[in-house]
């Protein structure tokens, strides 16, 4: 799991991410629950609704477009 969240703390460094970034568990849990391959910016709802289920990544990710999505929902 150390190896996982690693890899989510570099890849938000390197796409400078503002936004908080979660890794998936070991069971892949919410890769198997939201289809999360080729891997996307998700943003969820406050009732688990997909409020934004982006583009495929890593080229599809906008992390501006996600970040209002967010935005709407506060």
């Amino acid at each position: 799991m150390e190896q996982r969240l690693e890899a989510a703390r570099a890849a938000a460094a390197r796409l400078s991410l503002t936004m908080p970034v979660l890794a998936d568990g070991m069971d892949d849990a919410a890769s198997i629950a939201f289809a999360a391959w080729p891997e996307r910016l998700v943003v969820i709802d406050a009732v688990g609704r997909i409020a934004y289920p982006g583009r495929p990544g890593p080229f599809g990710f906008d992390p501006d477009e996600a970040s209002e999505h967010l935005a709407a929902l506060a």
